[in-house]
């Protein structure tokens, strides 16, 4: 996942807006819409008038209007489109980074477990070892234990037959030689007695090994569960992300159809209105041509006038002589 996420982030720049384009949209173009402006203006002071040759403007008149406001709405659905989609396109590069950021940190805590579990691994091996060098230690403890207690039992016969023996005449060697096994045995347990109480304090100093063994291992299995938890916690994260992002790169892909379509029908739009000007300047061509027709006739009549009147004049007066 991490090596698409540039990918993603490249699609999504493709869906985006072109920085370039304008971000306002709110109107056609300056020079357009003086254009536009001017010309609706002109026809409407035209249909306003009292002269009946400007009727013949009115279907261009509405043609115009219907025209530019249906290039106006879809120039705001073109605007309201492209601010869409700039918003998509941020809200999706943001997402990736956010993805990006949990997928590293993702990584770093499975590196981190998989150290933790070798430490874990190590601390259960180095209790199983203690655990066995204690039951030995205990072992031979307790064979000592039973030696020494043989033996103590040993000098407490001894000692009562040696009380014993002192009683009757003749036995003064058998006592001495008796005496010396007493004192070497009487050594022995001495040397029992110490190898005891060094195997105790052996023991005793693996048992506390053991227990500090025993906490750090369950401080690594807490830091183990922890770390399992977050990791859960970043996948269910990411997935959510990745939801996220997949639903607004449809978002994206929907608003940049209606974005071509609008664009589409704008130009058809501009394509029909060309053709209107283009009917709109025959026609005002026609019109210029028939004000000179009728402005010539109005000439001739005027320089007819004249000599009809001078014509009636000449009747009248033959008429009266």
């Amino acid at each position: 996942m991490a090596t698409s996420l540039p990918q993603e982030v490249s699609a999504v720049s493709e869906l985006t807006v072109p920085p370039d384009e304008p971000s306002d949209g709110a109107t056609l173009g300056d020079t357009s819409d003086m254009h536009e402006a001017g010309v609706l203006t002109v026809l409407r002071k035209l249909n306003d008038s009292d002269d009946p040759r400007n009727k013949i403007l009115q279907p261009f008149r509405v043609e115009y209007e219907r025209l530019y406001k249906i290039m106006k709405d879809q120039n705001d659905n073109r605007s309201r489109l492209l601010k869409k989609c700039r918003e998509l396109g941020a809200e999706i590069a943001a997402n990736s980074s956010k993805v990006h950021s949990a997928t590293k940190t993702k990584q770093a805590n499975m590196r981190l477990l998989e150290e933790l579990g070798k430490e874990k691994e190590a601390l259960e091996k180095e209790i199983k070892a203690s655990e066995e060098r204690q039951r030995k230690e205990s072992a031979n403890m307790e064979a000592l234990r039973k030696e020494a207690q043989q033996l103590r039992k040993q000098m407490k016969q001894f000692n009562e037959a040696r009380d014993a023996s002192l009683e009757e005449p003749g036995t003064t060697a058998f006592v001495i030689s008796q005496m010396q096994v007493l004192r070497e045995q009487r050594k022995r347990l001495e040397s029992l007695d110490d190898e005891i109480y060094s195997l105790e304090r052996d023991n005793k100093e693996c048992g506390d090994q053991m227990a500090a063994l025993k906490l750090a291992r369950d401080e690594k299995k807490r830091k183990l569960e922890n770390l399992r938890e977050s990791v859960n916690k970043i996948k269910a994260t990411r997935k959510e992300t990745e939801m996220k992002l997949a639903k607004k790169r449809s978002e994206i892909q929907r608003e940049t159809q209606r974005r071509d379509e609008s664009a589409k029908e704008v130009k058809e739009a501009r394509l029909e209105l060309s053709r209107v000007r283009q009917e709109r300047e025959v026609v005002a061509r026609e019109l210029h041509d028939v004000e000179e027709e009728l402005k010539e006739e109005e000439d001739g009549v005027g320089a007819i006038k004249p000599g009809e009147r001078r014509l009636r004049a000449n009747g009248h007066v033959q008429h009266e002589q």
